[in-house]
């Protein structure tokens, strides 16, 4: 992950994985970037998430505040084990609600979800 953490949501909890604090293209003051490798030995079900910053930065809510990681975390885990497409749903439906009156998206919104079971294997 390029600045954000990719989220792993298991029957066993919710475990980050850890990003570079550096982008992957553009401008950049580091000589030299080097991305971490992880490696996750997956024996149960899992749901993964890759995302950019755009539903944590977006603007709404009462007091017109962003959204921020620790929400988007909660919502990631709250529903990591519907089905995809009724997360997509969910995941819409909560942003637009949080944005409420605003007219204007912050920024980009990506949001990438997969699921893992070992026993479809």
């Amino acid at each position: 992950g390029a600045r954000n953490s990719a989220i792993l949501v298991k029957n066993s909890g919710v475990q980050i994985l850890e990003a570079d604090r550096f982008p992957i293209g553009g401008k950049t003051l580091y000589k030299e970037k080097v991305f971490h490798t992880h490696s996750v030995k997956l024996k149960e079900p899992v749901s993964v998430y890759l995302f950019t910053d755009g539903f944590q930065d977006q603007f709404g809510g009462p007091d017109n505040r962003k959204f921020y990681p620790k929400n988007f975390k909660k919502l990631i885990a709250a529903n990591a084990f519907q089905p995809m497409i009724e997360q997509k749903e969910i995941f819409e439906s909560a942003i637009l609600n949080w944005m409420g009156e605003i007219d204007k998206q912050t920024d980009d919104i990506l949001l990438l979800g997969l699921h893992w079971n070992p026993s479809l294997n």
